[in-house]
């Protein structure tokens, strides 16, 4: 069987007759099929043209938000997870959840040759804002995962412990006559810090209006509590959640701290290691429970996790390049 993957422009992975690519950053012609695992934006390209006869696929939730942050997302069909879909009459396409955002997904291709699963970005860690827990794609032939924090410098340590220093920092932060700011993404992030807060305080939050567009998608599906302390009058507010540093915010004095897990290797920034991502031993032992025969990493520390999974899982492994890698078990 030829199967060959590769990373340019998003995974791509080709069969004799059947190519699709996952987390497209361009839609070209001569693919099938095109994946989008979740919305954020370096996982997905807009169309020059709502009228399109891409093949683009996402969950529901995914679907929404894009269109929350981008005005429409007609030209992208849904995949609801428990409902695979036949392409080709051979190639049944599956979605579960990642566990790293609203509508995140992973997919499984399978042939009934060849199990190929494609974890997208991926989170195994607590999480309050996402609604499903990370699933795991067992006895799959090859496992393609992302490795954004797949070297040993992260670990991330306790999320609950993670949770009461941000809160405590507000708290200290706001009784000190200063508006605190919570910086993440627009899309994930923010409504992961809002769910945080809103769960677990009473501190009145101000969303930067693109987070709020997206507060509403998250609402829909059944996610209210990111909008329980949210204010409509900056002047009301105690904390701003925004996708962008600030030090000024309605005429008020603002200390912002970051919520990302680079926070533990970015020198001189200040924040907390809430990420929406697995850390080195979650990425590990995720990819022990999948039981892969084969494993390609692709973002981030690809190569240092390619090496980790050959060398203490004793599963052959190898970072994905912009050259095709021939598929062979």
């Amino acid at each position: 069987m030829d199967v060959r993957l590769r990373y340019m422009d998003g995974i791509e992975l080709e069969f004799q007759d059947f190519r699709v690519i996952f987390d497209p950053l361009k839609l070209k012609k001569g693919v099938d099929l095109f994946l989008i695992s979740h919305a954020h934006s370096d996982h997905y390209s807009i169309p020059k043209s709502s009228y399109t006869s891409f093949e683009v696929y996402s969950s529901p939730e995914t679907k929404d938000i894009i269109a929350a942050r981008h005005g429409a997302a007609g030209w992208i069909r849904e995949i609801r997870m428990g409902k695979p879909i036949l392409f080709k009459d051979r190639y049944q396409v599956s979605a579960y959840p990642s566990g790293h955002m609203l509508g995140s997904r992973g997919f499984i291709i399978d042939n009934g040759d060849l199990r190929i699963a494609y974890t997208g970005d991926l989170n195994n860690r607590p999480s309050l804002s996402t609604l499903y827990d990370a699933a795991v794609p067992e006895d799959v032939d090859i496992l393609i995962i992302e490795a954004t924090y797949g070297h040993p410098n992260f670990r991330f340590g306790n999320s609950q412990q993670i949770w009461m220093e941000m809160i405590r920092w507000a708290a200290s932060t706001v009784e000190n006559g200063i508006l605190a700011c919570i910086k993440g993404y627009t899309a994930g992030k923010s409504q992961e810090v809002e769910a945080i807060f809103g769960l677990l305080t009473n501190i009145p939050i101000y969303p930067h209006p693109t987070v709020y567009r997206v507060n509403r998608v998250y609402e829909k599906y059944g996610v209210s509590y990111v909008m329980k302390n949210l204010v409509s009058n900056a002047q009301e507010a105690k904390l701003l959640v925004s996708p962008v540093q600030l030090k000024r915010w309605a005429g008020r004095k603002v200390l912002t701290a970051s919520a990302t897990g680079r926070i533990l290797i970015d020198e001189g920034g200040f924040g907390f290691p809430l990420s929406s991502h697995a850390d080195y031993p979650s990425l590990l032992r995720y990819i022990v429970s999948c039981r892969p025969k084969r494993v390609y990493t692709v973002f981030g520390y690809s190569e240092s996790l390619a090496y980790a999974v050959n060398k203490k899982l004793k599963i052959p492994a190898n970072q994905l390049t912009e050259h095709f890698s021939e598929i062979s078990l």
